[in-house]
């Protein structure tokens, strides 16, 4: 295999005042895609968003490039990218972690201050984004994070993606009769389990099983928006936790309820919400640029 060669893949010139460019860049023996938005007066404030992975990533794609764009016109810089093993980016999925997952976001992190040119960061982490955020946010300059449906427990978070393929497996044919724990054997032998067309690896599972947020952002100084869907106003025992968590260490933490679908980041109908979501996290950041 050739020398791994770093190269712009695309430049755009937004009516709304900002440039989008694309570019795929070796990292870690492998290529990292990353999109960077660069308000033409400079960025008031930098935010770099930690996506989600398997079918959740494919989902909430149109949300973040939504996000950034609304951010951008607004005059700040923004930065997505995604983790090695996954989407546009090079290496083997077999080799994706929470590990390499904080890894490249910590990558990004400092890449982004760089393009950007500003010192502190607005971490934006989805479902198991979150986890990363977090994680990067005890060794990144961060001026607030924001929580999209955050994947608090980790050992939760694997369940329910188990449950989404039980529930197809009951309304497919081909697997009558593979059992509930099929799964846990396919697993240990195959190495890898299919979840909704996504392979999951005993890596990933591994590294995710015993993960918990709220222990990696206690004591946090730092704002944060958290946003929980599919509920009231009351917030979910994990979420409280987690909000707990953060607040116990001075930080200041707004709570939003979109009273969506539980499982919106799951394949379906598009979100009915998605205007207040992308509404209400870019004026809270922007809340943090004044």
């Amino acid at each position: 295999m050739g020398a791994v060669v770093e190269a712009e893949v695309a430049r755009r010139v937004d009516p709304s005042g900002f440039v989008e460019e694309a570019a795929i860049r070796p990292t870690g023996g492998s290529t990292v895609f990353e999109v960077a938005y660069l308000p033409a007066a400079g960025a008031r404030i930098g935010v770099v968003i930690c996506c989600p992975v398997l079918v959740e990533q494919l989902t909430n794609y149109r949300y973040e490039v939504l996000l950034a764009r609304s951010l951008a016109s607004r005059g700040v810089g923004v930065f997505r990218f995604h983790y090695r093993g996954t989407g546009h980016s090079g290496g083997e999925d077999s080799e994706l972690s929470l590990d390499t997952m904080v890894d490249d976001a910590l990558r990004a992190a400092e890449r982004a201050q760089t393009r950007l040119g500003v010192d502190r960061l607005v971490l934006v982490g989805t479902r198991l984004g979150a986890l990363v955020a977090g994680r990067v946010a005890r060794h990144a300059p961060t001026a607030g994070l924001v929580f999209w449906a955050p994947v608090v427990d980790g050992a939760r978070y694997l369940n329910e993606l188990i449950r989404a393929r039980l529930a197809r497996e009951l309304k497919d044919s081909r697997f009558a009769g593979a059992g509930t724990s099929a799964w846990k054997e396919e697993l240990e032998t195959r190495g890898w389990i299919d979840i909704l067309g996504y392979a999951l690896h005993s890596t990933l599972h591994r590294s995710v099983l015993h993960s918990r947020l709220d222990a990696d952002v206690e004591g946090a100084r730092i704002p944060a928006l958290l946003v929980q869907f599919g509920r009231g106003d009351s917030l979910r025992p994990d979420l409280s936790r987690l909000r707990n968590a953060l607040t116990e260490g001075g930080g200041r933490v707004d709570v939003r309820s979109i009273r969506e679908e539980p499982a919106w980041f799951f394949p379906s109908s598009p979100m009915k919400s998605a205007p207040r979501l992308l509404k209400m996290t870019t004026e809270w950041v922007l809340t943090l640029a004044q």
